[in-house]
């Protein structure tokens, strides 16, 4: 029996909620799979069946996103441009056309997948950007601008991100119940609905403290997360991008969002002598790969400054 597209990425919507993945995950599998659905309609004129749908079309769906799609549409510490797709944005699209039409043939929904004959897209060698500590300095410089409640909450925001290297979705999903503020720890739910601790050091736990104590406003309807707006709510993505706009453009740092916290975090974990194994755990990485290009990262930070620094040509031997 023939499946239209529309019902079978409903079908696998539901099939990733029994199997326990995190709403975050859920959802960008979800809107990955509607942007190709809207895209695959318009280009045949009608709501495809999954047996319809080819290699051919799937290939061009991707010289699409390489050439004329929307960048960073609803992200909320992005603006919205219209400029191709980055690199591993595509690879985020293949993986969940991949992972979608691999569901489809388990279910039986297909007799072949159109992914098959398509190679995954090439993706440049990741660079990371971390925060310098002057820029740093200047942000939590910047807090200090901000009205006193919401100075300490933006202060301890910073402080947790850059020093335990956690996601943006692990920090606003932090619980109260999860947290040993004496130990400097606290469960979180990270990629794959999978828990792990993830750790902060004295000065992190200073900032965190002064939050609960003197700024963590009453709790709405008794919730547990830890960082919440001044109505008692837990705090949202834009609600957090706002946050950091506003301590971005006193500070007169760019790009401030939570992910360059958790690459800064990374970094400097290597540069003061963190193990990799040890690094992976806390960053929630299944493989080594993403904390080979931190230790790479780390590595040219080391010859640099060498360079600039040798014994030998500074004494001009």
């Amino acid at each position: 029996m023939e499946i239209q597209l529309e019902r079978a990425v409903l079908g696998f919507r539901l099939s990733n909620e029994a199997k326990g993945l995190s709403h975050r995950t859920i959802e960008w599998y979800h809107q990955n799979l509607v942007l190709f659905q809207k895209w695959i309609a318009e280009l045949i004129g009608h709501k495809p069946f999954l047996e319809e749908i080819t290699a051919e079309q799937v290939r061009e769906y991707f010289t699409h996103l390489r050439t004329d799609a929307t960048a960073y549409r609803g992200h909320p510490f992005h603006p919205i441009e219209r400029r191709p797709l980055s690199p591993r944005s595509i690879i985020c699209h293949y993986t969940s056309l991949s992972s979608f039409f691999n569901w489809s043939l388990r279910e039986e929904l297909i007799s072949h997948s159109p992914m098959r004959n398509v190679p995954r897209p090439k993706t440049p060698k990741f660079i990371p950007d971390p925060f310098a500590e002057h820029e740093i300095r200047a942000l939590l410089q910047a807090c200090k601008d901000l009205p006193d409640k919401s100075s300490i909450r933006a202060t301890a925001i910073i402080m947790v991100l850059l020093d335990s290297g956690m996601r943006l979705g692990e920090l606003l999903e932090m619980r109260m119940s999860n947290l040993d503020l004496e130990h400097g720890k606290v469960k979180v739910i990270g990629k794959g609905a999978k828990e792990r601790f993830v750790y902060f050091g004295k000065a992190a736990k200073r900032s965190l403290f002064r939050y609960i104590s003197m700024a963590r406003p009453e709790p709405a309807q008794g919730n547990d997360f830890i960082f919440l707006s001044e109505e008692g709510f837990k705090i949202t993505n834009r609600y957090l991008a706002h946050i950091l706009k506003k301590v971005s453009k006193i500070a007169n740092v760019p790009k401030v969002h939570p992910h360059r916290f958790r690459r800064t975090a990374a970094i400097q974990f290597i540069r003061n002598g963190g193990n990799i194994f040890a690094l992976q755990k806390l960053l929630g990485h299944e493989t080594l790969d993403m904390v080979r290009h931190y230790v790479e990262l780390a590595s040219e930070d080391v010859a640099t400054a060498h360079q600039k620094a040798s014994p030998v040509d500074g004494w001009r031997l």
